[in-house]
């Protein structure tokens, strides 16, 4: 299917185009019931394109300059505009909007069944992205943050929920930090990490949907870390944090002698941010589980307290698994599972060898099945799913595969693998989300595109973003949580008329 900003033969077209002031009048261009189809041109351009099916557009729209929008209706039809009454033939409008306003057009057919659009005036720094749709989604809605993909000039700090078209119904603009992980939780809130500091250090910013702010998710000590965060049935959430080691000598690795490294700690908080558990990686995970050659490589050294410093893990993503914990570390190239009770490792997936490590099976990369690998989750089927992103080298492109574990056996068994041949080098981040009906929501991380796709791999929605942007995670928001009237409603609230 072509891409939805494409326009496309549909029973109705809107085009979007820029006019002056004035007042509904009749389009002397058609004469009334004469039009085939029902035709409005607009300014600024409408995105997407008009099909009977998309409820929610944008447009570019500048302070002070209104959105003109002219239509021929055919016999039968009518379209009534911004509130107005419904007009037969022709019509033509005005409609002022500032930046983040909307109208409603309501398309009336001969039938006497109606449909009602609406139409936000996006700002001009929210990035445009690509949207490709090849069937029917099952995700209804979509949470991210676009983001660099490389160096500064940096984009706009924005949170986006789009719709199953790719269409942005919500954002909320930080004011400052990087967005990243934006999640809609149960209660309809939206949380993201902002990112602020050295480590991935970050602030969780949490709000209403109408942009009232709510308390901040803090940590029960250290650096909180931006990757991940897992709100719990019982309202405790899960939080990863970084805990500076001062004076670790590393030169046996190929490192400094005086060093500073930051252990990954796993948080368990209450609401009101009281710390009930705690597991760190320190006295659990080796020094010499890094790979040696990445402390040799040059930059991968920071300044901490002026002296140099390093991340040994990379933590990226923390669940529960029953009463355990499962792990993923970037740097370590490898998924723990963990005994809460007392914090022993009780298997260990990819990475350096140690007596828990798991023997790969039927994964052509067995002998090394993770590599800067993001998002490690269970699945309800006790199945293992990973991001694996091919992050340092070994001639890899991202993919994302899921094991069947059998630890007694001490096995990983690969049952699934999915991979998209148009996705490129993937350095950091993406995730893998299983959706209902085999389906999964993938973001490739550093590569621009987000994308549904089937258990083989064929693509459903599409979303590229533009030219060196990314998402760090894109979240398929659960069922029910979210409606369109509370989403609009939202930012009516933050951006009234």
């Amino acid at each position: 299917m072509r891409a939805l900003l494409v326009a496309a033969a549909a029973t109705v077209v809107l085009i979007a185009a820029c006019g002056s002031g004035g007042h509904p009048s009749a389009a002397p261009a058609r004469a009334a019931g004469s039009a085939k189809h029902l035709a409005i041109r607009a300014s600024p351009r409408l995105s997407p394109s008009y099909r009977a099916g998309v409820p929610d557009y944008t447009v570019r729209c500048k302070r002070g300059k209104p959105v003109t929008v002219q239509a021929s209706i055919p016999a039968g039809q009518k379209l009534a505009m911004d509130g107005g009454p419904p007009a037969e033939g022709s019509l033509k409008q005005d409609v002022n909007l500032d930046v983040g306003q909307a109208f409603t057009f309501t398309v009336t057919g001969a039938d006497g069944a109606s449909n009602t659009h609406n139409v936000r005036c996006a700002p001009s720094d929210l990035p445009v992205w690509r949207v490709e749709r090849h069937g029917t989604p099952v995700t209804e809605w979509i949470a991210f943050a676009p983001t660099e993909r490389e160096k500064p000039p940096r984009p706009a700090p924005y949170n986006v929920i789009a719709d199953s078209y790719g269409v942005p119904v919500w954002w909320k603009r930080t004011s400052d930090g990087i967005p990243t992980a934006t999640t809609v939780l149960a209660d309809g809130s939206v949380i993201w990490g902002r990112l602020n500091g050295p480590f991935s250090q970050a602030d969780w910013d949490h709000v209403k949907l109408d942009g009232t702010p709510l308390p901040s998710l803090g940590a029960g000590g250290g650096h909180p870390d931006h990757h991940d965060i897992q709100l719990l049935p019982n309202g405790n959430r899960l939080m990863i944090v970084y805990i500076p080691r001062r004076h670790v000598d590393l030169r046996r690795f190929g490192g400094p002698r005086d060093t500073t490294v930051f252990d990954g700690q796993v948080q368990e908080l209450t609401p009101d941010g009281q710390l009930v558990w705690s597991w760190s990686t320190k006295g659990h995970v080796k020094l010499n589980e890094t790979a040696a050659w990445r402390l040799r490589s040059r930059g991968i050294f920071m300044k901490y307290e002026g002296k140099p410093a390093v991340d040994l893990i990379h933590m990226n993503s923390v669940e529960y698994v029953g009463p355990d914990l499962l792990v993923s570390g970037k740097d370590v190239n490898a998924v723990y599972l963990v005994r809460r009770s007392d914090g022993k490792i009780l298997w260990k997936l990819g990475g350096t060898h140690r007596p828990e490590s798991l023997k790969v099976k039927g994964d052509r990369y067995g002998s090394f099945p993770l590599d800067g690998q993001h998002d490690a989750r269970a699945q309800p089927d006790g199945t293992v799913s990973v991001h694996d992103n091919g992050t340092f080298g070994h001639k890899r492109l991202p993919r994302v595969v899921r094991y069947r574990i059998n630890p007694r056996a001490r096995t990983a068994r690969l049952v699934q693998r999915i991979a998209d041949k148009r996705v490129g080098h993937s350095y950091c981040c993406g995730n893998a989300q299983r959706l209902t009906g085999g389906r999964w929501l993938v973001d490739w991380g550093a590569t621009s595109i987000i994308e549904e796709l089937t258990g083989r791999g064929k693509r459903i929605l599409t979303i590229t973003l533009p030219r060196k942007l990314f998402s760090y995670r894109a979240q398929s928001v659960p069922p029910g949580i979210l409606t369109r009237d509370a989403l609009r409603a939202g930012m009516n609230a933050m951006y009234p008329r």
